[in-house]
């Protein structure tokens, strides 16, 4: 049996709302645990030091319940006290508004009998390993899963005020934010689409001028089964953007809602402006806003590098 820590966001969507799975299965479950590996993030000013708890009592499976948001950063903590070699194993439950990092990693059901399995005997259970994708500025580094600049963090504000505002949550505040911006009010949609200027180098390439969007991860897929990557190659990120002048929004966003892209899509995406990219390392300059899972961050205007963690374990 693994030496086990629980993270559990009471305050994420789902625990609020039908309360922790975790608890759930192990408090009235067979295990007797020598000190308490309860830990409620309640508020993130605390999470550095309940991951220095963890780190110190030499826990070596930490599970965590929440969206998101606090995966991400319960993750970024790990990365920034600990070498990724001496990361424990983590074991993901959805609990938030959005969970997608949850269905591509986490286990799929919070049965108790596969909670208990996934505890007791963690080295027949299925593993995936990721890469982090990590952002570095002048001044400081951010690990997450999800970064976006451009229309993006226009569509996050717009997605906020409206959609959230009408108790639209999930994939399906993704399809209805799309949708909207895709054909809804031309001042709205030039508003969320207008370019911002981007410099991008990626090996001995650059591209300097206007971007629409540009979009990175290091996860299989997006909300709602969209894949907007149909670069070539080994790299661990897969980055896109689209220039300044593309066109066709909506007849290649569901190209985008394929697995893959064939090269007869490939082609007419390359056409209309849209470029697609697999790597381990770029850096980048933009005046747009910056996003890393659904957090603003202030580094417009500074040269940052996108680069690929080693991978972590993920139990299931």
């Amino acid at each position: 049996m693994s030496n086990p820590a629980f993270m559990i966001n009471p305050l994420s969507h789902t625990v609020q709302k039908n309360g922790s799975q975790l608890k759930k299965a192990f408090q009235s479950s067979q295990y007797q645990f020598i000190d308490n590996p309860f830990y409620t993030i309640d508020t993130f000013h605390k999470l550095d030091n309940i991951v220095k708890s963890i780190i110190s009592n030499n826990i070596d499976h930490v599970f965590i319940e929440g969206g998101d948001g606090t995966i991400h950063g319960v993750l970024d903590a790990f990365m920034h006290q600990l070498d990724s070699s001496e990361l424990p194993n983590f074991t993901l439950l959805p609990g938030g508004m959005t969970n997608l990092i949850a269905r591509h990693l986490g286990i799929t059901s919070t049965n108790p009998d596969i909670l208990n399995a996934v505890l007791s005997k963690p080295k027949t259970r299925p593993e995936k390993h990721l890469s982090m994708l990590g952002l570095q500025s002048a001044t400081q580094i951010k690990y997450g899963f999800l970064f976006s600049t451009g229309a993006l963090p226009k569509a996050t504000h717009y997605c906020a005020e409206k959609v959230h505002s009408q108790g639209i949550t999930g994939a399906k505040a993704v399809r209805t934010t799309l949708m909207n911006v895709l054909l809804g009010h031309k001042k709205e949609r030039e508003a969320i689409l207008s370019p911002t200027n981007i410099k991008i180098k990626h090996n001995y390439d650059i591209y300097e001028g206007g971007h629409i969007l540009s979009l990175a991860t290091t996860l299989p897929s997006l909300m709602i089964g969209l894949n907007p990557f149909w670069g070539h190659g080994d790299g661990a990120i897969k980055f896109s953007f689209a220039k300044h002048d593309a066109k066709n929004y909506l007849s290649n966003v569901i190209r985008m809602l394929r697995k893959r892209q064939s090269p007869n899509a490939v082609a007419k995406l390359t056409k209309d402006g849209f470029v697609s990219i697999n790597t381990d390392k770029l850096t980048l300059r933009t005046n747009s806003e910056i996003v890393l899972d659904g957090e603003f961050l202030p580094f417009s205007g500074q040269e940052i590098s996108l680069f690929a963690s080693p991978p972590i374990r993920f139990i299931r």
